[in-house]
Parts: C-alpha cells; sequence; structure tokens
C-alpha cells in the first residue's frame, strides 16, 4: 500500500520502545461469542468491478482486491437486514475467533469531514462483543510475533502479523489472548 513504508518504519523504528496500552478490565457478562451473518447482501470485495466506488477506495490505497478477499474475507454491502441500515454501501470487514464469523465493521467508502456530515466512519455491528476478539486473529495466528494495532485498516495495511483491538484501548480478554498465542507483542498504536 501507499504508506506501508512509513508504517513499517514506524513499527521498526519504535522496537524496543514500550508504550504500554491502556487496559481495561471487563464486567462480568455474558462473554460468550456467537457466530453472526453479514449484515444483508455482500459482494466479495474481488467481485466487484475496478470502478466500482469501493473497489476504487480500496485499489487507490494500494489495497490488492484479492489479498483482502482471501485473508479476511473483506466485503461490500449492498443491500441491508432493516436493523443494519447504516452498513448500506459501506466496507464490511468480517472478524472471525477461531474460525466462527463473530461480528463485523463496515467502513464507509468516501473521505469526508466526518463530524460536519454526522456519518460515522466506522460501523460496528449492533451488539457485536468486539472486546472479546482481535480482528485478523485466525490469520496472524500461525506468526512467530504480533503486531497489535487499533483498527481494520491498520490491520490490512501491516498484512498477516497484525492484528487490532478495533478500539484504542486494550480490553483484558484481548490481553489474555495476545499472551496465549504470542511470545513476541509489538503494540503499534495511534499518538493520539
Amino acid at each position: 500500500p501507499a504508506h506501508l513504508h512509513e508504517l513499517r518504519n514506524r513499527v521498526y523504528d519504535d522496537v524496543g520502545v514500550m508504550r504500554r496500552p491502556v487496559v481495561h478490565r471487563g464486567t462480568i457478562e455474558d462473554d460468550v461469542l456467537h457466530e453472526v451473518v453479514d449484515p444483508g447482501q455482500c459482494t466479495p470485495i474481488n467481485e466487484l468491478p475496478h470502478n466500482h466506488p469501493a473497489a476504487y477506495y480500496l485499489l487507490a490505497r494500494g489495497y490488492d482486491l484479492n489479498q483482502l478477499w482471501e485473508n479476511y474475507r473483506v466485503k461490500y454491502c449492498e443491500s441491508v437486514y432493516n436493523k443494519y441500515h447504516a452498513a448500506l454501501n459501506r466496507i464490511i470487514f468480517p472478524v472471525y475467533q477461531e474460525g466462527v464469523y463473530v461480528g463485523w465493521q463496515g467502513r464507509y467508502i468516501r473521505d469526508i469531514d466526518f463530524k460536519a456530515a454526522r456519518v460515522p466512519k466506522y460501523y460496528t455491528m449492533p451488539g457485536f462483543k468486539k472486546r472479546l476478539c482481535l480482528y485478523g486473529f485466525d490469520v496472524a495466528k500461525g506468526h512467530p510475533f504480533v503486531i497489535v494495532t487499533e483498527g481494520v485498516t491498520d490491520v490490512i495495511s501491516i498484512g498477516p502479523p497484525a492484528v487490532a483491538i478495533l478500539g484504542k484501548s486494550l480490553s483484558g480478554p484481548q490481553y489474555v489472548r495476545l499472551a496465549m498465542n504470542w511470545d513476541k507483542i509489538i503494540f503499534m498504536l495511534d499518538d493520539d
């Protein structure tokens, strides 16, 4: 991708510099993940024509549509079930944990002033227990180290050794999942 060189420099220039992530303890609740479905009719991202707005958005940023489908099952939402109306016309990033489809995030496909437009950049599946998951976990699991980021686009920019905490803070269950699967953990969270 276009910013891959900059991203690699940020990762490797900071190796050895430990910025302690914020860890939040969860409340006692039903910490069970259930299999979910797409928010509606979704098309694999690599089946869209290159001039489609979603395909163009990703291609313009240097992403390979075939790799996005093969590694992360990225899709485009063309029609929605009523309860997921905000997912319409978004790029859908499915979240898998141990081979089970447990949630998704949808990315708005244009770059706009999100605050002024009052449009959320990301729309997360309602009820999704993202604090229990790491985006990209199943893909990263076979690597000897992991790079922890905040969001899904960070993961797809770095590639298979990366996972995302799907927010700005690391939850207890996410911390445990990281510690149980990797000895070498590199945190590459945003500066804010």
